[in-house]
């Protein structure tokens, strides 16, 4: 507990993009809701800077927020008023929730694969009475059609798109859910101010099918997480950057996992970090 406060201090006291008043709220509505984990678990729902936040597991739930609201991953770097967003790999909400809450006007388009996360999601939505957000069931891909999903049964909302997971003691915890996939170009019909994508090592394939496209042009920023992984390898970032930069994208890698774990990163074979990329020709 204490260290995990300690790394949120380190990375929130570098955020430059809200006051400091609001730094001290978020830790506080962030810790409080850790306590109160302890003592209040019978709950389908609870109160988070103004929000009625529904979710599936706790454990989900605090690591998403912290990711989200506590170090701010998927803030935008260029976005303006009233934006146009296409959320891929929505979870439960969480980010439609922060885009909401930074830009009350914007339109909402989110991808999620699961149909227990999506429910979620819709719950979110009405019941925080949100407009201009809808939800798509579906995985984003290379085609349309369908594709195998590996989702935790110890931990509902978590999902692989890769493989299998099989833990230390060869127990197969992860159970095939197979899902409907589309391709994310059909559904660019306007200009993009911000696509968000945290697609469990999915995101390759999806560059690819975009710069086909020609959708990719009509993106303004993207901030997405790279899922390295040796046994994915249509993920590859030498590609996917030279797609970008193809396209007029400048690059900017970070994220709390750069900053907390470091050199660490390179000892694990499977890892991922966050990476903006900016259009410069928008």
């Amino acid at each position: 507990m204490v260290t995990k406060m300690l790394e949120a201090l380190y990375v929130i006291a570098s955020r430059k993009d809200i006051p400091a008043g609001g730094r001290v709220r978020l830790l506080f509505a962030f810790f409080w809701l850790s306590v109160r984990r302890k003592f209040i678990r019978n709950t389908e729902s609870v109160p988070f800077l103004g929000y009625r936040i529904f979710f599936r597991t706790y454990e989900n739930l605090l690591t998403i927020l912290k990711e989200v609201f506590l170090f701010g991953e998927y803030r935008p770097l260029t976005v303006g008023q009233n934006p146009f967003i296409i959320d891929c790999g929505g979870n439960i909400g969480i980010t439609t929730l922060f885009f909401k809450q930074r830009f009350p006007g914007s339109n909402i388009l989110v991808f999620e694969p699961l149909n227990g996360n999506c429910q979620i999601i819709r719950k979110n939505i009405e019941g925080n009475r949100l407009q201009g957000v809808r939800v798509v069931e579906a995985a984003v891909g290379s085609s349309e059609g369908t594709i195998t999903f590996w989702e935790d049964a110890k931990k509902p909302g978590s999902s692989t798109a890769v493989e299998e997971v099989v833990g230390t003691k060869g127990e197969h915890r992860f159970q095939k859910v197979n899902v409907s996939s589309v391709q994310l170009s059909t559904y660019i019909d306007r200009d993009v101010d911000l696509l968000k994508m945290d697609i469990e090592g999915g995101e390759g394939i999806v560059f690819e099918e975009l710069d086909r496209s020609g959708a990719m042009r009509r993106i303004r920023e993207i901030v997405f997480e790279y899922h390295v992984n040796p046994k994915n390898s249509s993920n590859n970032l030498s590609k996917i950057v030279a797609i970008l930069e193809r396209n007029g994208f400048k690059l900017i890698p970070g994220g709390s996992d750069l900053v907390l774990k470091g050199d660490s990163m390179l000892l694990k074979a499977s890892f991922h970090y966050l990476i903006h990329a900016v259009n410069t020709t928008n």
